[in-house]
């Protein structure tokens, strides 16, 4: 998983294409990309070859956002200097997604927006996922 200085990140792992006929040929990695992440907790699970068992991203209620304004992970953003980024609670489209992995392992991470899914091939040529007939 990687973080830019804009607050947005990426979790890539590589992946076979056994199960999915959608995805062109010779396309090995598959990346979430996500737009302002919050907060991020990575669980590596029993083994480090990570296969998604499931992966889920819902929008969060108004009253789960407003319950992060007492959360403490979130206390600099009503306390300190940077009006960059405004608290979690504030964002209007603020999410949760899920990913689980077959090592027992998961990826939660809180962030603003839809994530974008892409694949790419050894040669570094992505494709996004929503424009690839299922």
């Amino acid at each position: 998983m990687t973080l830019n200085g804009d607050g947005k990140g990426r979790f890539a792992i590589d992946f076979d294409l056994i199960w999915n006929k959608a995805i062109p040929q010779g396309c090995t990695k598959l990346e979430l990309q996500l737009e302002c992440i919050y907060h991020a907790d990575l669980l590596y699970g029993n083994w480090r070859y990570y296969t998604i068992a499931d992966a889920q991203s819902r929008f969060l209620a108004d009253e789960e956002r407003l319950k992060l304004m007492e959360d403490a992970k979130f206390c600099e953003f009503k306390n300190g200097d940077n009006i960059h980024l405004a608290h979690p609670a504030l964002c209007s489209d603020l999410t949760l997604t899920t990913v689980a992995l077959m090592n027992g392992g998961n990826l939660r991470v809180l962030h603003q927006g839809p994530v974008r899914i892409r694949v790419s091939n050894d040669a570094g040529v992505f494709f996004d996922v929503s424009k690839l007939a299922p």
